[in-house]
Parts: C-alpha cells; sequence; structure tokens
C-alpha cells in the first residue's frame, strides 16, 4: 500500500480546518484505491499541550455500533441467532412493561425501529454485569413507538444487542469485542477499556463555545461502561477504523486476509432495511448499521460518533474504494469533520456534498401554527411556540443529559421544506422535522438529532 493521496495535502487541509472551527487536536486517515493518507493537527489535551500524533487514540462514540452490528452479524453467520425472531427468544428474562415490546427482533434493534427510548443513560457500574444490569432496568420504561413503526436513534437498542452478544458468547461484551473482532481482524489500536486506553496517547475532550482558553477538559471521561455496544468508550486511531471500514468494504474480509464475516452478512448490512423520517440528520435509509447516503445516483456508507467532548465521522463510497475518517477533539468538531470529508470526496470521487436545509422561498408563516406544542422523548423536552410569525424552539434536557446539554429558549426556526426546519442560527446542516398528522394537523412527532419526540399537548 502506498503511503500518501496523490494532489492531495490532507494535512495543509486538517491544519486548516481546525483552526476555523476551534478545534484543539485531530487526525484524519483516508483510503482510495491502494493509497493511504494520515494526518495530525493540533494538542490532545488543552492543559497539557501533548501534540496528537497519527497513533493518537480518540474516541469514536457511535461508530462502535457498527463494531457491535458486526459482532451480531458474526452470530448469524454461525447460526447462533435468528435475525427475526423476538429477542425474547434470546434473552427470555426480558420482561419489558409493554407487551408490544415482545415482539422486537434484532433487526429492529441494528434499524433503530425497535421503539425504545433510546437516550437512557444508567449506570450500570464498572463490573462484567453492567450490561445485564443496565438491560433490565431498561425493561420498566415504555415503548416510545411500536416497533417496526418509526427510525428514531437508538442507543440503548444497541446495549440490548450487546446483552445478546453477552449471552451467545458466554463472554463479557469487552471480551467478546476483542475476541471476535478486534483481535481476528488486527486492530490492535482499538481499545474499550480505560485502563488499556491510558498505556497509549490519548485525547481527551473539550467543552466550550469557542477556541482557546474559552474550552476547557471535559470533567467526565467518558459515558457508563453499561453503555459501551452503543459507543461510550471505544478508543481507536483513525488508521485503525479505516482498517476496520476495509473489513466491510472487502464483504467481510479483514486487511490480514481472515474472513471475519460472510459475503451476504457484509452486503445486508449496508442494503436499505429502513427509510429515514429525518433525511438531514442521519441519511435517506439505514442498512443493518450502516447509515446510507444517496448523493445523485450513488450511495456512501455513514456513521457518525459523538461522545463528551469528541467526534467522530467515517464515511465509505464503495464504488471508488474510498474511506474517509476523521477523529476530533472539541469546538466544531462535527462541523469540521464534514468539511473534510465532503472536500476528499468532491477531489477524488468527483462528488458533491449533501445539501443542507435551506430556507423555503415558498414558506408562508400563517402555515406554521399547528405546529405549535410540547413534544417529549426520555430526559429531553421540547416546546414549538408561534410568535410574531416566527416558529420559535424552547430545549429543555434533565436527568443525565442536563449534565452537559445546556437549556435553550426561543431558537428562531427557518422553513426549510414541507414540515423541515433549521435553526436560524446554525449552518451545520441540523433540522428540526415534523413527521405524521396530515396536512394542517398537529404532527403526532418531531425530530431532532434523529430522534422521535412524541406530542404530549400544550
Amino acid at each position: 500500500m502506498k503511503a500518501g493521496l496523490p494532489g492531495i495535502d490532507l494535512a495543509g487541509r486538517l491544519s486548516g480546518l481546525i483552526r476555523t472551527y476551534h478545534v484543539p487536536g485531530a487526525v484524519a486517515a483516508a483510503y482510495h484505491r491502494g493509497d493511504m493518507a494520515q494526518a495530525a493537527a493540533g494538542v490532545a489535551h488543552l492543559g497539557t499541550g501533548l501534540p496528537v500524533t497519527p497513533d493518537t487514540l480518540f474516541q469514536i462514540g457511535s461508530i462502535t455500533k457498527l463494531y457491535t452490528a458486526t459482532l451480531v452479524m458474526q452470530l448469524s453467520d454461525a447460526g447462533e441467532l435468528n435475525l427475526d425472531m423476538p429477542i425474547r427468544q434470546y434473552l427470555p428474562e426480558l420482561r419489558f412493561a409493554d407487551s408490544l415490546a415482545n415482539a422486537i427482533t434484532p433487526r429492529h434493534l441494528l434499524t433503530h425501529t425497535a421503539g425504545l427510548e433510546g437516550d437512557v443513560f444508567a449506570d450500570g457500574g464498572r463490573g462484567d454485569d453492567a450490561i445485564a444490569c443496565y438491560v433490565r432496568d431498561l425493561q420498566a420504561l415504555p415503548l416510545l413507538h411500536a416497533p417496526g413503526e418509526l427510525l428514531s436513534y437508538c442507543n440503548s437498542g444497541f446495549v440490548v444487542l450487546g446483552r445478546l452478544v453477552e449471552r451467545l458468547t458466554g463472554r463479557p461484551f469487552h471480551q467478546a469485542f476483542g475476541a471476535y473482532l478486534t483481535q481476528p481482524a488486527g486492530l490492535d489500536r482499538t481499545l474499550l477499556l480505560p485502563e488499556d486506553v491510558m498505556l497509549h496517547r490519548f485525547a481527551v475532550g473539550h467543552l466550550g463555545p469557542g477556541g482557546g482558553e474559552e474550552q476547557h477538559v471535559a470533567p467526565i471521561w467518558s459515558l457508563p461502561q453499561a453503555m459501551a455496544p452503543a459507543g461510550t468508550m471505544t478508543c481507536a486511531t483513525a488508521a485503525d477504523v479505516v482498517r476496520f471500514a476495509r473489513l466491510h468494504l472487502a464483504d467481510g474480509v479483514a486487511v490480514c486476509g481472515k474472513r471475519l464475516l460472510s459475503p451476504e452478512s457484509a452486503r445486508a448490512m449496508r442494503t436499505r432495511q429502513f427509510s429515514c423520517p429525518d433525511v438531514h440528520t442521519l441519511g435517506d435509509a439505514i442498512g443493518l448499521g450502516w447509515f446510507l447516503e444517496t448523493r445523485g445516483d450513488r450511495t456512501v456508507l455513514a456513521h457518525d460518533g459523538g461522545t463528551i467532548g469528541q467526534s467522530a465521522a467515517l464515511r465509505i463510497l464503495p464504488e471508488e474504494e474510498l474511506i474517509m475518517v476523521v477523529l476530533a477533539n472539541g469546538g466544531d468538531a462535527a462541523v469540521m469533520g464534514r468539511r473534510l470529508i465532503d472536500g476528499l470526496f468532491q477531489a477524488l470521487a468527483d462528488l458533491p456534498p449533501r445539501p443542507a436545509p435551506r430556507p423555503w422561498e415558498q414558506a408562508d408563516a400563517g402555515d406554521f401554527a399547528h405546529y405549535a406544542g410540547c413534544y417529549q422523548r426520555a430526559n429531553l423536552r421540547l416546546e414549538f411556540r408561534f410568535q410574531r410569525g416566527h416558529l420559535l424552539m424552547d430545549m429543555t434536557p434533565d436527568g443525565p443529559l442536563a449534565e452537559w446539554m445546556p437549556s435553550r429558549r426561543g431558537l428562531a426556526l427557518v422553513p426549510c421544506g414541507n414540515g423541515v426546519f433549521a435553526p436560524a442560527d446554525s449552518g451545520t446542516g441540523e433540522a428540526v422535522v415534523f413527521h405524521g398528522g396530515g396536512a394542517c394537523a398537529a404532527p403526532d412527532w418531531v425530530f431532532l438529532g434523529g430522534r422521535a419526540h412524541r406530542r404530549c399537548g400544550g
């Protein structure tokens, strides 16, 4: 494999973008038809000034869900599970409060369509029973929607999948993660436990509104270990994430030549299973783990990750054998990552960026009043008010979410399409999407961050 991408100054692009978006430090890796480039810029820790190098470990957040999905598909290949059997077939101790939950299958969980409350940040401790304790407590919660009704981004569903992996392998998740995936794939810089991460150079997250002294080191290293299958703890180098992505690009064969997944399962993971109601945030559809972005007649495989002060992005354009990974630790890291990936995909594959929501010239402010009301999911309440011809949004987090997400009031929304709005002060591509209810009737749902919030009146 050649080092570097002809005609591409990856280091220069990364250095410029971290300054623009006030990112303390970042690392990027790109693979294209046998050529590989890496770049690092900035610092891993604003307090110590430790420089970022290509070998620096960053948290990859929810990109971990692709690793968990790969483990599940390995078990499917081995005949240990059927994706369309109720999950209780394998975890008979599950007793959900809502009887509809008895229909939840592994396929529902892999596609974020199970209906579980997705952002339940319960701490099951650091023991090998942490995931089992989390899943036990999850049973008491009502369903957000019926299984298969909607796609609402769901961290808790991947924790249930992690418990399934534990049950079928007979190992704690972190051991199964290594024994069945990272070790045979040669991913020796992909680690779950902090006591393993601390033996290497690693980045910490940063919080704050801007660059320099306005940002501070995040007071929390990670979210609970019980949620590790959803992405709370995994750390990796950008190059190791590229190696994982190449396994999927090669239909289940790792870079070392070992087959870890059948071609059929690898292809199923990137085959459309369910359409996304919020196409601006997650993509147009989902496979069995991968989100699918349609750009003209081409499909990009995608997954992002975010933890406390860290951000990760992974994209694959299969037909071009093109993979891009960006890991960063603060500032407007998610936007920075998208800009870097979009620029590389444009330069190497002539692929334009996905369009962000744009103001809708046909909008009539008088048509917005029926959107007013309250919408809720676990840990977050949204209230919409129609005031002086504008739709305003209030966001009120509670529970663990309130520790790192500030409340916001009076956020002005700009209409960008039928039922689609974007914050007036945001250029991030973030969208607020109303769903259901019919023409001029109060919607049943609103999606923010790819998550469904049910209308609760008011």
